[in-house]
């Protein structure tokens, strides 16, 4: 369970798990969600089929609901006191600065959901 959890993090090859899911940094906004076509350790696609990492955006959704729920709940302890404006920037400025990665680790979860290790 560790280590798939950290091959998802570490955003590798679900089959392999040495080749890189994506080409580029997760901050190089041009071509953060560009991947090659296939893994260049084992050859096996990334993109099984058209249109297949449509659903990560669910799983994207359900991350950032989280992540959301998590920050309003800590909020909420450790400053009862907010305004709605004091909760509107301090949940949306770090939804938009990880944006680009939560992408990424939406399309890792989608296709290790689909891609079993093979050693």
């Amino acid at each position: 369970m560790i280590g798939i959890l950290r091959n998802i993090l570490a955003m590798r090859c679900p089959k392999c798990r040495v080749g890189n899911l994506f080409t580029h940094g997760a901050y190089n906004l041009k071509k953060f969600n560009k991947m090659p076509k296939f893994c260049e350790h084992c050859h096996q696609a990334f993109q099984p089929e058209p249109s297949f990492y449509t659903g990560a955006m669910y799983v994207s959704y359900a991350l950032q609901v989280a992540f959301v729920v998590s920050l309003l709940l800590i909020l909420n302890i450790f400053y009862p006191e907010a305004t709605i404006t004091v909760y509107l920037c301090l949940v949306s400025i770090p939804i938009i600065a990880l944006m680009p990665l939560l992408f990424r680790i939406s399309r890792s979860i989608y296709i290790h959901i689909f891609i079993k290790y093979n050693p």
